[in-house]
């Protein structure tokens, strides 16, 4: 870390729509308006790499794990969340969990054990991060709306979460 203020011009990414930082702070991802994820060194701000057509749509959001600086999860509106690894230069994921509508976002539990998927329409699902299957769905009632964009949060253990839907003027915790 330095001390003081100052900034890095990193390489361009076009469309930005989520960036995340990896749990050593040494590196951060960044997806767009597309089907790649960017690679990024934090301190020089050189991109060392950028992973390709790793979804059939637009990549929403991209999440480092919170403790393994290597793995991070990917959700798109094609449906699919991927899991992947640094260390096997992400070609193919190490698994696909699948929504049944475009998934919004994405977020490792505390402790790393689950991913949460939100889905348009309320579809909130957590999925066991060691191979994607399915822990829990929470059953939020859908408004029958596409355009009601879905996300949901844990608080501060893996217990509790939050969630909101852009269609709705509710916030739901789940337990």
């Amino acid at each position: 870390m330095h001390a003081g203020y100052g900034s890095v011009t990193y390489d361009e990414f076009d469309r930005l729509t989520s960036v995340h930082v990896n749990s050593t702070d040494e590196l951060f991802l960044a997806s767009g308006y597309s089907k790649n994820v960017a690679l990024y060194d934090i301190n020089s701000g050189r991109r060392l790499q950028v992973f390709t057509d790793m979804h059939q749509e637009h990549i929403n959001v991209v999440r480092f794990s919170n403790h393994s600086p290597t793995i991070f999860a990917t959700s798109s509106f094609d449906q699919d969340v991927k899991l992947w690894d640094l260390r096997q230069n992400p070609v193919r994921p190490c698994y696909t969990a699948s929504s049944v509508k475009g998934n919004v976002m994405v977020c490792f539990s505390p402790d790393d054990h689950y991913l949460l998927v939100s889905a348009v329409d309320n579809e909130v699902k957590q999925l066991l991060a060691a191979d994607g299957s399915l822990h829990l769905d929470f059953e939020i009632p859908s408004t029958g709306s596409s355009q009601n964009y879905t996300r949901s949060y844990y608080l501060n253990g893996k217990d509790y979460l939050i969630s909101g839907s852009c269609d709705e003027h509710v916030v739901r915790v789940c337990c």
